[in-house]
C-alpha cells in the first residue's frame, strides 16, 4: 500500500501538485475529453469542502519543505480543500497507482518524466484551462515551455513549472587559498576551467587534491543543447562529432596528471562526497538542487565548509546556456474529479507571492522575475555571502526530449566512462554506444507495442 499523509487545508480551496510524464493510455490521455469535472477553470473559488490527492514522485521534498511551500501558503489563500499526500515508494509507482486505479488529483515531478506519464495516461492538457484564465505564459521562460509541450505526443502542455534546476560550478576556497591561486569567475569556459583545475591538482599534506570534476558526463553534452535520440526516427544520435567533442573535453579533465578518473569518484554521488567530505576535489560541477540542501544540512549541524559557487562552464560559443531545461512542475489528473480546483491550485503556485516564497528556500523559482529572485536564498544561511546572483546569469539550453532518452543516456555515460579510464577511445565508444543504444530502444519499442 502507498504511503500516505493528510493534511487539512484551513484555507480556500486547492492543492499543489506539479507535472506527470506521458500520456496516452489508462485514463483519458492528455488532450482529450475526460470523465468528471469541468475543462476550464472558474474565477470564483467554491467554499465546499473537498479532497485532492497529491503525488510527489522523483523530487525532493520533506514534510517540512511540504508545509512550508504548499500547506502554508494555501492556507492563507483556499479555506476548504484536504490535502491527501501521497509519496512514491514501494507499491507505490505510477505504475501502481494506474493499476489500482488512484490516479492523484495532482503529481509533482521532474520533467524528464513525463514521457512515462505521458505513456500511462495520466496528465491532462492544461491548453484550454489556460486560455480560460487567462494565464499569462510569457512568464515562464519559453525554453522550459517548450521543453514540457515536447514530452507530449502532440504538443499538449502537460503542465506548468513550478522551479527549474539550474547547475553550477561550486568550489572549496580553503584548497584555492592554500594553493595561492585565484577564485574562480562567472562566465568561465571550459577550456579555462581546465587550465585552472591544472593550477589546483597536486599534493597537499600527504593528501592528493583533485582540480575538477565535471559530475555527470553527458551533462557537459547538454550545454551545447546535445540531443540523445532523433524523435522522429527514433534513432540514437551519441555517435556525432559534437559528442566526441564533449567527451575529449571530459577526457582533458582526468588527463591532467592527478587529477586522473579513479574508482572513488567513479559516480557523480562519489565525486559529490569528495568534495564535500573528504574534501579533495577544488572544483565540482553539479546541480544546485542536489548540493544547496546538503549545504545547509552542514550548516546546521555545524559543520563549516568554505565553499562558494561561480556560473556553469560551458563551450566558448555557448556562454550564457547552462545545461538544458530541467523543471519540476504541477499536473493535473485527466481523470480527476475536481479538475478546477486543482488547476486553481497549480496556478497559484505559479503566482508571485508562491513563488517569492519558493525563492526564499534556494530553489530556482520557474517565474524569474527580478523582484522575485531578489529573495532567492533569503531562508538559507548557508547561502548568505554567497554568489547567489549566479542564478540571473545563465539560462537553460534547449533540448528535444524522447522517450528514449533515459535509455541511451545510461549507454553513453558508460561509454564515456570507458574513455576517461582508458578502456577505449572516443571513437569506437561513441560507435559501439550508438550500436547499443539503437538496439535497446528497438526493444523497448517492441516491448510497449504488445
Amino acid at each position: 500500500m502507498y504511503k500516505k499523509t493528510v493534511m487539512a487545508l484551513t484555507s480556500a480551496g486547492l492543492i499543489f501538485a506539479a507535472a506527470c510524464s506521458n500520456g496516452g493510455g489508462a485514463g483519458q490521455p492528455a488532450g482529450g475529453p475526460s470523465p468528471g469535472g469541468s475543462t476550464t477553470a472558474p474565477n470564483a473559488q467554491s467554499t465546499e469542502p473537498v479532497k485532492l490527492t497529491f503525488y510527489s514522485f522523483g523530487v525532493s521534498l520533506t514534510d517540512a519543505d511540504f508545509d512550508y511551500l504548499f500547506v502554508q501558503p494555501l492556507k492563507k489563500k483556499f479555506p476548504n480543500v484536504t490535502l491527501d499526500w501521497i509519496k512514491s515508494g514501494t507499491g507505490a509507482m505510477p505504475e501502481d497507482l494506474v493499476a489500482a486505479g488512484n490516479i492523484p488529483d495532482i503529481v509533482f515531478t521532474p520533467s524528464p518524466r513525463l514521457s512515462n506519464y505521458y505513456k500511462l495516461g495520466i496528465p491532462y492538457d492544461l491548453t484550454e484551462m489556460v486560455k480560460g484564465q487567462s494565464v499569462d505564459m510569457n512568464k515562464f521562460d519559453a525554453v522550459v515551455l517548450d521543453n514540457i509541450r515536447q514530452y507530449a505526443g502532440k504538443g499538449e502542455l502537460l503542465g506548468l513549472p513550478y522551479t527549474v534546476n539550474y547547475a553550477a560550478l561550486y568550489y572549496n576556497k580553503d584548497l584555492f587559498d592554500s594553493f595561492g591561486v585565484p577564485y574562480p569567475t562567472d562566465g568561465m569556459d571550459w577550456d579555462r576551467t581546465i587550465e585552472l583545475a591544472r593550477k589546483m591538482t597536486g599534493m597537499q599534506n600527504g593528501k592528493q587534491i583533485r582540480g575538477l570534476d565535471p559530475g555527470h558526463f553527458t551533462a557537459v553534452g547538454s550545454g551545447l543543447s546535445l540531443s540523445f535520440v532523433d524523435a522522429k526516427t527514433n534513432k540514437a544520435l551519441i555517435n556525432s562529432d559534437e559528442w566526441r567533442r564533449a567527451t575529449r573535453l571530459i577526457e582533458d579533465m582526468y588527463r591532467i596528471p592527478g587529477n586522473e578518473f579513479s574508482k572513488d569518484r567513479d559516480t557523480p554521488n562519489k565525486s559529490r562526497n569528495a568534495f564535500l567530505k573528504d574534501r579533495n576535489i577544488a572544483m565540482y560541477a553539479y546541480w544546485a538542487n542536489g548540493m544547496l540542501g546538503l549545504f545547509e544540512e552542514m550548516e546546521q549541524k555545524g559543520e563549516k565548509f568554505n565553499w562558494d559557487m561561480v556560473t556553469l562552464p560551458n563551450f566558448k560559443e555557448a556562454l550564457g546556456k547552462n545545461r538544458t531545461a530541467n523543471s519540476q512542475l504541477m499536473t493535473i489528473s485527466s481523470t480527476g474529479k475536481h479538475k478546477d480546483v486543482a488547476f486553481q491550485v497549480i496556478n497559484y503556485l505559479t503566482s508571485d507571492e508562491a513563488q517569492t516564497i519558493l525563492a526564499r528556500t534556494g530553489r530556482l523559482p520557474a517565474v524569474s522575475k527580478p523582484e522575485i529572485l531578489k529573495s532567492y536564498g533569503a531562508d538559507l544561511k548557508s547561502l548568505q555571502g554567497k554568489n547567489a546572483a549566479i542564478v540571473s546569469k545563465t539560462k537553460p539550453a534547449s533540448f528535444h526530449p524522447t522517450a528514449y532518452d533515459d535509455i541511451v543516456n545510461t549507454i553513453l555515460e558508460n561509454a564515456i566512462k570507458d574513455v576517461v579510464s582508458g578502456k577505449k577511445d572516443a571513437n569506437t565508444a561513441h560507435r559501439e554506444a550508438e550500436e547499443q543504444a539503437n538496439k535497446e530502444i528497438a526493444a523497448e519499442i517492441a516491448r510497449t507495442a504488445k
